[in-house]
């Protein structure tokens, strides 16, 4: 009819004729045209059954970032082109080998872009590391989960953060070559790269950390430690007195990321 065929031009989309197939409980578009481009929709085919109007909409678009961009304020822009019509979207991104934290939105309205918070609004993305986006949207008028068939499919790219390097870290407290007036230690440092917040720690009375003395390793979320950027030595296992004790930090890496170098390493005497 005539309100089908206006319906499928406000959304900008074409009218199109399905054939369902009962054996596979599917539905097939057919090729269809427009009857001289009026108020009919011609398709031609040799089988019987149920047929019905679909309207094809143009299709979702990823316009940002590049597959080859590189995210150096680890807030990266992403944006895309609708689909006139599109009442809701999601978006997810997932990190390499899932080895991290993510994002999962369903968000209503026809938003075309979504920046990624940077610490420490939000302590998510992790250094030198691929993470897949991919958006998906819907033109139903109730809303969808994430388990619904009314989606559309995805549109996917990618992107990669930046590498870190521990060149930036410093010792805070025990100050190096200082002293520590505790056995159980909180040890503090510095980094001049702020959105870094993710930490492996090694402390040792064995200047190589290797197997001749008790090795403390943890990793650290330094933007939820108190201070911030810290590791203190449990009370179980107390640090030995008139000792001197070996430390060094570097930004973890996680994912398809290579892991980067020690910084250099820090002592104190207790």
């Amino acid at each position: 009819t005539d309100s089908d065929v206006a319906k499928a031009a406000s959304l900008g989309g074409t009218l199109r004729v399905a054939a369902y197939d009962a054996a596979n409980k599917t539905w097939q578009v057919l090729p269809s045209e427009m009857q001289n481009f009026t108020s009919s929709v011609v398709a031609v085919t040799t089988r019987t059954g149920l047929f019905a109007l679909v309207v094809e909409l143009p299709a979702l678009v990823l316009t940002g970032p590049d597959v080859s961009t590189v995210s150096s304020d680890y807030a990266p822009l992403l944006t895309w082109n609708l689909p006139p019509g599109t009442t809701q979207y999601q978006l997810q991104v997932i990190p390499a080998n899932n080895d991290g934290p993510g994002v999962n939105l369903i968000l209503a309205g026809q938003d075309t872009s979504f920046t990624i918070p940077a610490p420490p609004d939000w302590y998510g993305l992790l250094p030198d590391m691929t993470y897949r986006w991919r958006v998906r949207v819907g033109n139903a008028t109730t809303a969808l989960d994430t388990t619904s068939t009314a989606w559309g499919p995805w549109a996917e790219r990618s992107f990669r953060t930046a590498a870190a390097t521990s060149e930036g870290i410093a010792a805070l407290s025990p100050s190096n070559n200082g002293t520590s007036a505790t056995l159980t230690p909180t040890l503090q440092w510095s980094n001049t790269t702020s959105k870094v917040f993710y930490y492996e720690v090694q402390v040792s009375k064995d200047a190589e950390f290797g197997p001749n003395a008790f090795l403390y390793s943890e990793l650290r979320h330094g933007g939820v430690s108190t201070p911030l950027n810290s590791y203190t030595v449990p009370n179980a296992f107390p640090l030995e007195a008139a000792t001197t004790y070996y430390w060094r930090v570097r930004p973890r890496i996680q994912g398809d990321g290579v892991a980067v170098a020690w910084s250099p390493t820090f002592s104190f005497m207790t």
